[in-house]
């Protein structure tokens, strides 16, 4: 499942749960807005460089199409 699907489901719950009268889809939107403007930290790139070839992962609760797309704009790279 994706982070933006699990959003909307766990946010539509909430909403339902707490008698909110809103749709959790604007929320979604922002927080894939946000995703797409994130950016590395400037250190990011020479610290990664001073770790080649040391085993390293990336721990997330979002989804591979999520990160990939934040990796791929801040010209980073995943090893699979």
């Amino acid at each position: 499942m994706t982070l933006a699907k699990l959003t909307e489901e766990s946010l539509a719950k909430a909403f339902r749960d707490f008698r909110i009268d809103a749709d959790p889809r604007p929320y979604v939107d922002s927080l894939e807005s946000l995703g797409s403007q994130a950016k590395a930290y400037p250190e990011v790139p020479g610290v990664l460089k001073a770790l080649d070839g040391v085993p390293r992962a990336i721990v997330s609760d979002a989804d591979d199409a999520f990160l990939t797309g934040i990796l791929k704009r801040n010209r980073l790279r995943s090893m699979r």
